[in-house]
């Protein structure tokens, strides 16, 4: 299930007034695709590439030119040919079908950063208490003790610190379509951060006791997609897809804040997409009578 959401819908929006959507946005957010053996800064395997490029295709068909794309990433290879790998899907370019095809593609005009936020330090975490646990306990101990700073003796980040940090990223991401620069938002991250992310954004990380009261676990290659739709009358409807769930959104509630649209431009959005739907609606008849079949009867 997906929300459909589309640019010229007509929806409920403020005051449950009929309004036009003008403008549709989407943050992408995730886990790295499947990496190779070993510890480190690893990379994907040849044909993870590939893989999350037809699992994006396949969740979210729209497409944007590369300069309305922005992708933010860790310090570790994986999460940034992640991020590659979702960015040549949302743009529309050649499927990459192995790590060489990935690094000879083009990517003239999308804007990329590594983002610290999203990342884990050596002393942020515990790497013996993350393998001696397993890494769904590990979180879940966290989760129940968010001012921790410690795990089997190792000094270690407050989950307290990792949510606001990880929030911080979001609402950057969040910020970066809403102002009108960017259509789309990508950021990946890894496992603990995508969990974390998954929660502040469906809205149940505050009070979550557990890795599956966040909404369940990322798999390597899993992503969620924040729809973002701008309305007409100046405000937003906001759609968090994850696991197979659609969930309706307040803005101000992921983001901590009121958001408030630019009516003005909204406004013309609106009446630049009913021009457009004027002239299709003029020229579908033309082109009717210019079809194969339409020369057949002459």
């Amino acid at each position: 299930m997906v929300s459909n959401i589309k640019e010229g819908d007509i929806v409920k929006g403020k005051d449950d007034e009929d309004t036009q959507v003008v403008r549709v946005m989407e943050v992408i957010y995730g886990r790295h695709g499947v990496k190779q053996k070993g510890e480190g800064n690893v990379s994907l395997v040849d044909s993870s590439p590939g893989s999350i490029y037809d699992k994006v295709r396949s969740a979210t068909s729209r497409t944007y030119s590369p300069e309305r794309v922005y992708i933010a990433h860790t310090d570790k290879i994986r999460t940034n040919q992640t991020a590659r790998a979702i960015a040549l899907a949302k743009t529309g370019q050649r499927r990459p079908k192995n790590l060489e095809e990935l690094a000879e593609s083009d990517y003239r005009g999308i804007s990329s950063q590594e983002d610290t936020r999203l990342g884990f330090s050596e002393g942020s975490y515990s790497e013996k208490e993350w393998k001696n646990r397993g890494a769904v306990n590990y979180i879940n101990y966290f989760l129940q003790n968010r001012e921790a700073v410690q795990i089997g003796g190792d000094l270690v980040e407050p989950q307290l610190s990792v949510e606001s940090r990880f929030q911080d990223a979001l609402r950057d991401g969040i910020e970066k379509v809403l102002s009108g620069q960017f259509d789309c938002s990508i950021l990946t991250t890894h496992q603990y951060g995508s969990e974390t992310l998954r929660g502040i954004a469906n809205g149940r990380g505050s009070r979550a006791k557990s890795v599956d009261d966040l909404g369940g676990g990322f798999d390597m290659e899993e992503f969620d997609v924040i729809r973002i739709a701008e309305l007409a009358d100046g405000t937003y409807k906001c759609y968090v897809e994850y696991k197979g769930n659609v969930q309706e959104r307040k803005l101000k509630d992921i983001m901590g804040y009121d958001i408030k649209g630019d009516k003005a431009r909204a406004k013309e959005h609106a009446r630049i997409i009913r021009e457009e739907d004027e002239v299709n609606d003029r020229m579908n008849p033309q082109l009717q009578n210019l079809s194969p079949a339409a020369f057949g009867r002459n």
